[in-house]
């Protein structure tokens, strides 16, 4: 993989490449840990033996066929009762990446992942250090299916821009374009150009104003995803009002 990007100001000017880590996350975190490291570093690796998702799910994937790579961020300007308008930024950084090479039906399923004809392609796990009020750093994990075509029973739906364009993808080249549009979005976001990216969060939301299943702690409901409130919780709407409904605390059916 390159060393460097040249269309970025900060993202993937330094890198920690391995061939294999525990988590790029948790590399990642540790390298934060030992202090004076530069905001845009990346941790990328061919495999990880224990990759996590969100809420400590696992995230499943055959050896250099994919990507798998964390960003380190430092977003001081973001409060952190406002930390989902990062997740709102990266999903869209990705998002805007993986449309340069398939548009098949693309969206982003809340509250962090990336479906493609309906089924999962990329997975993003943010972890944030708080100090007070505000976020002091973000370690950024993304684990993107490119060149996957099997999928074991752990992968529920998964799938691949090989699997869905038919042809092999420069890992390389995926990984650059992904880290030039997060970084865009990311500078959105320190713009404070928040009406922008909620505005283009909501066209690409999964199902919204569509009614499906759901399972809550009331059990399986028919609702109507209708938005996002400001703590990044997902509003459903059924029985004639809205509920809102934090991270696990609502299953897709």
């Amino acid at each position: 993989m390159t060393a460097s990007f040249s269309n970025t100001l900060f993202t993937g000017k330094f890198f920690h490449i391995l061939n294999e880590t525990v988590s790029t996350n948790m590399y990642a975190s540790l390298l934060l840990q030992q202090g004076n490291v530069t905001e845009g570093t990346i941790v990328t690796a061919k495999h990880q033996t224990r990759g996590r998702g969100y809420a400590g799910t696992n995230w499943e994937s055959e050896s250099g066929k994919n990507l798998l790579f964390s960003i380190i961020y430092k977003p001081h300007f973001i409060k952190a009762k406002n930390q989902f308008y990062l997740n709102q930024a990266i999903s869209l950084g990705v998002y805007d990446a993986i449309s340069l090479f398939s548009k098949r039906d693309l969206k982003i399923k809340w509250p962090n992942d990336l479906l493609l004809k309906g089924k999962k392609i990329c997975g993003i796990l943010i972890e944030n250090v708080v100090s007070g009020e505000w976020l002091q750093s973000s370690v950024i994990g993304i684990g993107m299916n490119v060149n996957q075509t099997k999928f074991g029973e752990g992968v529920k739906g998964g799938v691949s821009l090989k699997s869905v364009e038919k042809k092999d993808f420069d890992i390389s080249k995926v990984l650059e374009k992904i880290c030039e549009h997060v970084e865009a979005r990311y500078l959105q976001l320190r713009r404070n150009e928040l009406s922008t990216l909620q505005k283009d969060y909501m066209k690409t939301l999964f199902q919204l104003e569509e009614e499906h299943s759901y399972k809550t702690a009331e059990g399986k409901i028919k609702a109507k995803i209708v938005g996002i409130n400001p703590e990044g919780k997902l509003l459903l709407e059924y029985k004639g009002g809205w509920t809102a409904y934090g991270f696990k605390e609502v299953e897709y059916l």
